[in-house]
């Protein structure tokens, strides 16, 4: 009987191991998931917002171009001190 009874103690405690080792593996996995969603959007978001600054400045350089052309300023000029191509000068 006390043989038993140990046997069945260690069965238990085998058994109590692995669901409490699949659970906290199912957590993990969750847990895990969850936080590389939460990376995966805000890197998302940040490559947004150089996206958006980057098209920022280019936009602006290309309005002092403009004004600079429609000021009657040399191409070549305008080209140093925007870096813009006297194609994309000329096509303004």
């Amino acid at each position: 009987r006390a043989e038993g009874l140990m046997q069945g103690r260690e069965e238990g405690l085998m058994q109590g191991r692995e669901e409490g080792l699949m659970q906290g593996r199912e957590e993990g996995l969750m847990q895990g998931r969850e936080e590389g969603r939460e990376e995966g959007r805000e890197e998302g978001r940040e490559e947004g917002r150089e996206e958006g600054r980057a098209e920022g400045r280019a936009e602006a350089i290309v309005s002092v171009a403009l004004t600079m052309k429609q000021r009657g300023m040399p191409v070549d000029d305008i080209c140093r001190f925007t870096g813009l191509t006297p194609e994309e000068i000329n096509s303004l």
